[in-house]
């Protein structure tokens, strides 16, 4: 019996990401994408004033000056100009407006796990085996049937 969507346990396709399902490493990564998410849409990457980094909130991104269009189109900036080793460790190598939107209500529906790569959790929540291993079994399943039938 599936729990229905609304217990938070299952989606349809799969199991939802917990933070739980991450690795410690994994968990650092999404992490960092939430504060980028929370200085676009507070200005502040705790996501309040009242925790503010010393240079917060920056020009770019402050909510009494810009607008949110403008703070995510300063982020897209931004995580363009990174480094390219730095975006693809975070997996944001391609980012656009639209990908903060998706982010934004991926965090508000599940969290940080929600901001999560799905390839980080693949392995341990029962996701369908890439192609390549459906593949390589239907190979070698066929190569065996034909050789027992000499």
């Amino acid at each position: 019996m599936d729990l229905p969507a609304e217990e938070g346990l299952m989606k349809q396709g799969g199991q939802v990401r917990r933070a739980e399902d991450l690795t410690e490493h994994n968990l650092g990564r999404a992490r960092i994408r939430e504060e980028h998410l929370l200085e676009v849409e507070t200005g502040y990457r705790s996501g309040s004033r009242f925790w503010a980094r010393p240079d917060e909130p920056r020009p770019a991104f402050d909510p009494a000056w810009t607008t949110l269009t403008e703070r995510r189109l300063a982020k897209v900036a931004e995580l363009n100009d990174l480094d390219g080793r730095e975006a693809m460790q975070l997996g944001l190598e391609r980012i656009s407006v639209r990908t903060l939107k998706r982010m934004s209500a991926q965090h508000s529906e599940h969290g940080v796990a929600g901001l999560a790569d799905g390839r980080w959790t693949a392995r341990g929540l029962g996701t369908v085996p890439s192609r390549r291993k459906w593949r390589r079994r239907s190979w070698r399943c066929t190569r065996s049937h034909c050789t027992a039938r000499g």
